[in-house]
């Protein structure tokens, strides 16, 4: 006995199908990590841009997490303030952070475990707003602004920028994908950030100094060897 279908069954079937492959393309799209050319993909570029990415997974299993962070009887009362509405610490939730430093703005992307709600309700208590999925907030300093939104369930789209919603120039695979080494510490410093070294910390200042006119620096870190190249 043969099957026979009516046109309307086989356009069903052919939606049916199309619609499955679509799901199952966005399932397995969504499935996988951001890794680190990804996390930083999403960040505004530029040539004068500092980058930094960490892979806190791996400096937490290796015990090196525990020994930059100090104890938590050191923590300010205002971050265990956040913790607790939140539900965010970055001891156990943070799991890669990729950033960028231009002009004292700063653009992130992280990935982690986050309460959504839990973030969108501290924003508001803490004085900002959240418009569709893009929450901001007044920063420590009145001139700067905080805001983030998702990018998918496990990535958050973070700025602290002068713009009220500067997260905006944070978006998924905005420049292609850069080659980053594996290791879980890297950041890249421009020619134009070494020449102008007054924002960094006193001591980092004087390292940089001699390199102040080479045309970048890469530094990596890992949990054999240290590696800089200039």
């Amino acid at each position: 006995m043969r099957l026979r279908f009516q046109p309307w069954q086989l356009a069903v079937l052919v939606v049916a199908l199309c619609a499955g492959a679509i799901a199952f393309a966005r399932w397995r799209k969504l499935s996988q990590p951001y890794d680190a050319p990804q996390l930083l993909a999403a960040l505004p570029g530029g040539d004068r841009n500092t980058m930094l990415f960490l892979d806190v997974a791996k400096l937490r299993d290796g015990g090196v997490l525990n020994l930059l962070a100090g104890s938590k009887a050191t923590e300010e009362p205002d971050y265990r303030n956040f913790v607790d509405q939140t539900g965010f610490d970055y001891r156990n939730d943070l799991d890669a952070l990729a950033a960028v430093f231009n002009q004292g703005r700063i653009y992130a992307a992280v990935r982690g475990r986050f309460e959504w709600p839990q973030l969108a309700a501290y924003a508001r208590s803490q004085g900002g707003t959240c418009q569709y999925t893009i929450c901001t907030m007044p920063a420590s300093s009145p001139e700067r602004n905080i805001s983030f939104y998702p990018i998918r369930k496990d990535v958050l789209a973070l700025a602290i920028t002068p713009e009220e919603r500067g997260v905006s120039s944070v978006s998924p695979s905005q420049n292609s994908q850069r080659n980053v080494p594996q290791d879980p510490i890297w950041f890249w410093i421009p020619r134009s950030a070494l020449q102008n070294t007054a924002s960094f910390p006193a001591g980092l200042q004087l390292l940089l100094a001699p390199l102040s006119e080479a045309q970048s620096i890469a530094i990596s870190a890992g949990p054999e060897i240290g590696r800089a190249h200039v």
